[in-house]
């Protein structure tokens, strides 16, 4: 695909090959991506091994036609990991989210790969509220782009709560996502499966549900494919204190997938 001829394979720790691919196969149309740190030399990203792993996915010209495009920033891990201005970028030099006000085609916006080396600490926390609140403000300022927000990993329901207030968004133009879905890892890693931020498969299904729902719609009720499972399993109790403040829930069900639920009302 065009994606792995510009930026490579699936890389171990990384998310954002992980978010395209579920953005393609969950019925993602065209996506932007911005590189946010330019190097002189990539590092081997072993395509061969993930190939042997990986699935067929649709490719750019396969995928069906929806909202227009979803944006996913990506972190470069060469040179150490990027600060939140590198993610923020600039509007006049065309960098980072604020470099996408050039392009008026883009309707969705998600970071997944924000949380690459995340490791819980204040400098973290912050670090990842300062890009979710620009890519709020973004959305905000232009009135026609929506973004979708990860939570940090390994939450509780109490603790996405938390986050929830952390950012503290009361906003139409954003939409949080939680607990982390469970995929089969596709790059040279060891491990068979790995959990991951889901805005980039959400995105997708956006993308799928759009035309039957309209634009900026929340996907109820959707199968996330490629998700195996969650890192929690969330109860009916929990997903109504979450839902009212705006963190949309992804919940499992037995015989019925894992699905972006909204409860009937």
């Amino acid at each position: 695909t065009q994606y792995t001829r510009i930026f490579g394979g699936f890389v171990e720790g990384a998310f954002m090959p992980d978010a395209v691919y579920g953005y393609f196969n969950n019925g993602g149309g065209p996506c932007y991506v911005t590189s946010l740190r330019a190097v002189d030399e990539m590092p081997d990203t072993k395509k061969s091994a993930a190939a042997k792993k990986a699935a067929p996915a649709k490719k750019e010209d396969e995928a069906k036609e929806g909202e227009e495009a979803a944006v996913t920033p990506v972190l470069e891990s060469v040179g150490g990991p990027l600060t939140a201005k590198e993610f923020i970028g600039d509007t006049a030099e065309r960098t980072g989210i604020s470099g996408l006000e050039a392009f008026s085609n883009i309707s969705l916006l998600t970071c997944p790969d924000i949380f690459y080396g995340y490791d819980g600490s204040p400098a973290a926390k912050s670090r990842v509220k300062q890009v979710q609140t620009a890519m709020i403000a973004h959305c905000e300022n232009l009135q026609y782009r929506f973004a979708l927000l990860d939570t940090p990993p390994n939450l509780s329901a109490q603790e996405a709560k938390e986050w929830r207030d952390y950012v503290n968004f009361d906003t139409s133009y954003a939409a949080m996502y939680y607990p982390w879905i469970e995929i089969a890892d596709l790059s040279d890693s060891p491990q068979t499966s790995k959990f991951m931020p889901p805005s980039g498969h959400v995105v997708g299904i956006y993308n799928r549900t759009d035309a039957e729902r309209g634009v900026h719609k929340a996907p109820a009720n959707e199968v996330i494919l490629g998700a195996t499972n969650l890192e929690i399993d969330l109860t009916k109790g929990e997903q109504d204190t979450l839902n009212p403040i705006g963190v949309n829930c992804i919940r499992s069900f037995p015989g019925r997938g894992i699905r972006v639920w909204v409860p009937a009302r």
